[in-house]
């Protein structure tokens, strides 16, 4: 699959399961309110997240620009997130 954004097309009207990251789980969960999030059974590593960009636009500030956006929403929804689950709330509960 080349992106987690088609799960929920899969998922939505079949017998399958998904496992994406929480911040797309509630994405999701807010889009598709008949679909149900639950927290994994098991525990598993927290993933890198990397942020890639042709070598060529090294020196492009507006490539500089929109990364650096792109951080902050990240570091901004990373907080959000865990807030979220100090508070107990998930997405289809």
């Amino acid at each position: 699959m080349p992106s987690f954004g088609y799960v929920a097309d899969i998922v939505d009207g079949s017998p399958l399961v998904g496992t994406v990251p929480e911040m797309l789980a509630l994405h999701i969960a807010k889009a598709r309110p008949h679909l149900r999030s639950a927290p994994l059974p098991f525990s598993l590593p927290l993933a890198r997240l990397d942020l890639l960009w042709s070598r060529v636009a090294d020196d492009d500030k507006a490539v500089s620009f929109a990364g650096g956006l792109l951080e902050q929403v990240v570091r901004s929804l990373e907080a959000e997130g865990r807030g979220r689950r100090r508070k107990g709330k998930r997405a289809g509960r």
